[in-house]
C-alpha cells in the first residue's frame, strides 16, 4: 500500500505520524519504504539521529526500514518505480500545496490526513484540501482520502465537535483513531523513535499508534 501523510497546512503532525507508522510496520516484519518529501527534512533528520542513537548504544536497529528523500513533479513516477520492492510505502509530504504533494497524491492508494481539533484546521481540511483531493481523484480514481484527529486534547468538547464535522464530509472518510497530544511522541521522534521503542513506553500513546496502524494498513487494505 502507498500512503501519503499529507495536508496543505503545516504543524498538524505529519512527520510524527509517518515515522512511527514506518517503525510500527517494520516491527511487524514488513518491508517498508519511508519517503521524506518535505524540504524541511524532518523525517530524514530524525532517521539520521536514530542511527546515531543505536550506534551510541552499541546496538543494531531492531526495526530497520529504508528511507529516501524525493521531491518535485517526478515523485509519482519514482514512487511507482520503487513501490513493488516493498510491502508498504509511506510518504511524508510538506504542509503546502506543492507540485510534490500533487504528484505524490497521484501515486497514492491512501491520503492519510492528520487534523487538529481546532476550527481553522478543520475547515481548511474540509474546504481547501477537499478541492485538491477532488482534483487528484480525476487522475487517480483509486485514491482514498481519510482524516483522523491528531494532537487531540485528552478531554475536550473541541474533539467531539471536530469529529462531528469530519464525519459529515462527502470527500473524506474518517478514521476513528484519535491520537492525543502527548509529550512522549515528539520526545521520541527527536531520537527517530516511535513511542513503543521508548525505555519506558507511554502505554496510551502506544495503543493509539497501534490502532491507527491497524485502521490504515489492515482495515483500509481490506477495503482496497
Amino acid at each position: 500500500m502507498i500512503v501519503t501523510v499529507s495536508h496543505i497546512k503545516g504543524g498538524v503532525g505529519k512527520s510524527s505520524t509517518a515515522l512511527p507508522l514506518a517503525a510500527l510496520l517494520s516491527n511487524q516484519g514488513k518491508d517498508v519504504l519511508l519517503i521524506d518529501a518535505d524540504k524541511q527534512r524532518t523525517v530524514a533528520k530524525a532517521v539520521l539521529r536514530r542511527a546515531e542513537v543505536f550506534e551510541e548504544r552499541g546496538q543494531r536497529d531492531p526495526h530497520p526500514w529504508t528511507t529516501v528523500e524525493l521531491t518535485g513533479k517526478s515523485i509519482k513516477d519514482e514512487i511507482k518505480r520503487l513501490a513493488p520492492k516493498y510491502d508498504h510505502v509511506i510518504v511524508d509530504v510538506g504542509g503546502r500545496d506543492t507540485d510534490t504533494l500533487r504528484s505524490a497524491l497521484l501515486a497514492a492508494d491512501v491520503a492519510l490526513i492528520p487534523v487538529l481539533p481546532r476550527t481553522w484546521d478543520v475547515w481548511t481540511t474540509i474546504e481547501d484540501l477537499a478541492d485538491l483531493i477532488n482534483q487528484s481523484r480525476i487522475y487517480n480514481e483509486a485514491l482514498q482520502p481519510y482524516t483522523f484527529l491528531n494532537m487531540a486534547d485528552p478531554t475536550s468538547v473541541d474533539n467531539s465537535e471536530a469529529i462531528q464535522i469530519l464525519e459529515q464530509s462527502d470527500v473524506f472518510g474518517y478514521l476513528d483513531a484519535v491520537m492525543v497530544r502527548r509529550k512522549s511522541i515528539p520526545n521520541n521522534l527527536a531520537d527517530g523513535m516511535a513511542v513503543f521503542e521508548a525505555k519506558n513506553p507511554d502505554s496510551k500513546a502506544v495503543a493509539e499508534l497501534r490502532w491507527l496502524g491497524h485502521q490504515v494498513f489492515t482495515e483500509l487494505a481490506n477495503i482496497k
